[in-house]
């Protein structure tokens, strides 16, 4: 949360960590598909901070494995497809890319998908 109260660009170097430290977690833990969603997270609130486009097209590879790694019916897939669905509409925003935003809205339409049946919580 340090990255909601520092000011702009003081938080660089934490979040460079964190991101390194959620890479490193995801090739070893037996949930591989939620450490590659916190990777995700992560790698956004880096791409927010600076604008770097290589780092959004990793922020979207990780969210695109995390999806891969989530067997059917996990309880996390809705999530990890929304956030797939989130990074690929930043890199839509920034690419003007039809298909990315295709890609964005098939996340988005298999998240609802994901939720059916799962009722109020």
């Amino acid at each position: 949360m340090r990255y909601l109260v520092l000011p702009e660009g003081s938080d660089l170097p934490d979040l460079n960590a964190a991101s390194n430290y959620l890479l490193s977690a995801y090739e070893v833990d037996p949930d591989r598909a939620a450490c590659l969603s916190n990777f995700e997270t992560a790698l956004l609130m880096l791409y927010r901070r600076t604008g770097d486009l290589t780092v959004l097209a990793e922020t979207v590879r990780a969210g695109r494995a995390a999806v891969a790694a989530s067997p059917a019916g996990s309880p996390g897939l809705a999530s990890r497809l929304n956030s797939l669905g989130g990074a690929l509409r930043f890199m839509f925003d920034r690419t003007g890319d039809p298909a990315v935003l295709a890609e964005s809205v098939q996340a988005a339409r298999a998240a609802v998908a994901a939720t059916a049946g799962r009722g109020a919580r």
